[in-house]
């Protein structure tokens, strides 16, 4: 932060024990018909999150940091777990969500062009509205 000097970084131990005890799930065999596709949907969304924001982290220029790196598998499982829906819902409203947040931090001088960004809250801030405002983004897209 500019103003505090403090540093903002996600705990690796805690985004990481998180995410370990999210996948685990003991190794025991399960029926084909009793698969719960919750999970599966969770798997999904972790390595869907986890993969775009690890690759936005690697690209030349990309500014993602490893907090978000780390964070993001996490609320991927969570979107992913409640449908495929809400699991893009909420992806694209924390991009547009931290774009705003970026845009108003530039326009009133508070951030420059190279000044870092807490990126995890407007992540935060998306998964929320994914979880609590899919089925209306899709029907409003929808034409409904």
């Amino acid at each position: 932060c500019r103003e505090t000097k403090a540093s903002r970084r996600v705990l690796g131990a805690i985004s990481g024990g998180a995410g370990r005890a999210g996948i685990v799930r003991g190794g025991r065999r399960v029926r084909p018909g009793a698969v719960d596709r919750r999970w599966v949907g969770a798997g999904i969304g972790f390595v869907v999150m986890g993969a775009i924001y690890l690759l936005l982290a690697v690209l030349p220029g990309g500014g993602v940091g490893g907090g978000d790196v780390r964070l993001a598998p996490l609320i991927g499982a969570l979107l992913g777990w409640l449908g495929a829906g809400q699991l893009v819902v909420g992806l694209a409203a924390g991009f547009l969500i931290g774009g705003v947040a970026a845009v108003g931090l530039l326009l009133s001088g508070r951030a420059g062009l190279k000044s870092s960004i807490a990126y995890g809250p407007a992540m935060c801030l998306g998964a929320w509205v994914g979880i609590a405002s899919t089925s209306r983004i899709l029907t409003w897209l929808s034409g409904g």
